[in-house]
């Protein structure tokens, strides 16, 4: 279809969602007409563009002045900061990620400080930043391996012009206290975070409990996972405290493998009973006894301050 386009008289282009065409494709399809002025490549064929994918369509078009697009790259790479330096480039969705054990990466693509500076710099002939245009950032399970994921995570959140609703971030073998009070810190002046997926970092109760009132009184923020973290009682009964206050928004909490026992519970079930938002509420794999499931079947059963 795209091989069928009249050549040179396509000014506007919106393929986003076509899983079936393939990077080539559409690379293919701007070679030749050259007249491209807007391209929406968002969620083409399988898996994220990268940006050296990116790059050659840009190369492409001559006229370019907007191309959306979602892209996975290694790191902050070198392709990638000349990727965010385009003015015309509005990427929706950027998973960062390193290579399989073994292989190399490029040096300094692990430091995140250069491509927290590319996303927040604004073109020189004015407009917004990059990260205004973003709204999902995925570290995944191996973003975690990337120095500075969390100060990266912190920084990207903090200002105005940050539109991020869905961020991921996995894999810290030890997020510090310090981390996790600056992500709070962030969180506090955000108001467009919708989804904070946080699992496997190896957070404490005390790292938990620098999270738990900005998650808690975030305006936007409704999801929040934070399985395999080893929060323990003390961690989900900051966050069940938290829960308790009026500008709770937070409908869904995850919490599988985090060491939760009875107490926890119980913490959960007094938050419910005091009219705690939550609508769903996973505890699965922790050791909670008979006693800590009739707290919260006690909370459950009180339709007038529960909403699971």
């Amino acid at each position: 279809t795209l091989g069928r386009l009249a050549r040179g008289l396509v000014r506007e282009l919106d393929i986003a969602g076509c899983d079936l065409l393939t990077k080539s494709a559409v690379t293919r399809a701007a070679m030749a007409q050259r007249t491209i002025q807007r391209l929406n490549g968002t969620n083409v064929g399988v898996g994220s563009w990268t940006p050296e994918q990116l790059l050659r369509v840009i190369a492409a078009l001559d006229d370019l002045r907007v191309l959306t697009a979602d892209c996975r790259s290694l790191g902050a790479s070198s392709p990638l900061l000349r990727l965010l330096a385009h003015p015309a480039v509005r990427l929706r969705k950027l998973v960062l990620h390193k290579p399989e054990s073994g292989a190399a990466l490029e040096p300094a693509a692990d430091d995140l400080v250069s491509l927290t500076a590319a996303l927040k710099r604004k073109p020189p002939g004015g407009g917004d930043a990059p990260v205004a245009s973003l709204r999902e950032v995925d570290l995944g399970q191996s973003g975690g391996g990337l120095r500075g994921a969390f100060e990266f995570v912190a920084a990207l959140l903090a200002g105005e012009e940050c539109r991020v609703q869905k961020l991921a971030l996995s894999g810290v073998r030890s997020a510090s206290v310090e981390a996790l009070a600056a992500l709070g810190a962030a969180l506090d002046g955000n108001r467009h975070l919708e989804q904070l997926s946080l699992g496997c970092n190896f957070i404490s109760a005390e790292g938990c409990r620098a999270l738990a009132a900005a998650v808690a009184s975030h305006p936007a923020l409704r999801s929040l996972s934070l399985e395999h973290n080893p929060i323990q009682d003390s961690g989900a009964a900051a966050l069940s405290a938290a829960l308790c206050g009026r500008g709770s928004r937070l409908t869904s909490l995850s919490l599988p493998f985090t060491g939760a026992k009875d107490g926890a519970c119980r913490a959960l079930a007094d938050a419910l009973a005091a009219g705690a938002p939550l609508a769903s509420l996973d505890l699965g794999g922790n050791l909670v006894t008979a006693g800590g499931a009739a707290a919260l079947a006690a909370a459950l059963a009180d339709p007038s301050g529960c909403a699971l």
